[in-house]
């Protein structure tokens, strides 16, 4: 073997040393990223849990269909107005729906591990939350 076929060795020796440090940089880059999006989703969960206690407004989520509509009902005895819709941490549908005591509507959101819905009255209600494993 002459002097060139020890450098085609080190060269695909090389080239395999710089894609398993790309696959490292990219593997943390996604740990770090999946870690973020999990604080925010618990710190999301934990405040719309707070406010909870302190409000008579009841919603709750009927169905949700993997091709993302969303059946959404206010239980309480008074109107509600959602005007945020977040899901997996993410904001999927924003604007001004008002649901009278007793009444359910679909929303097109898109299909996701947690569903949180911000109000009028500032209020964020957990209507699915993201299960660990």
């Amino acid at each position: 073997m002459g002097k060139s076929g020890r450098r085609g060795i080190s060269v695909a020796v090389a080239q395999v040393a710089i894609l398993l440090v790309a696959l490292a940089v990219g593997l943390i880059a996604l740990g770090i990223f999946m870690r973020n999006t999990n604080v925010v989703t618990a710190s999301s969960e934990r405040e719309a849990g707070l406010q909870a206690l302190k409000t008579d407004e009841r919603l709750t989520l009927v169905y949700w269909a993997r091709n993302g509509r969303a059946w959404i009902a206010n239980d309480g005895p008074e109107p509600v107005t959602i005007l945020q819709i977040y899901v997996d941490a993410n904001l999927a549908w924003s604007g001004t729906a008002t649901l009278g005591a007793r009444q359910t509507q679909v929303f097109n959101i898109g299909f996701g591990q947690s569903l949180i819905v911000k109000t009028g009255t500032g209020m964020l209600h957990v209507l699915r939350r993201e299960e660990l494993r």
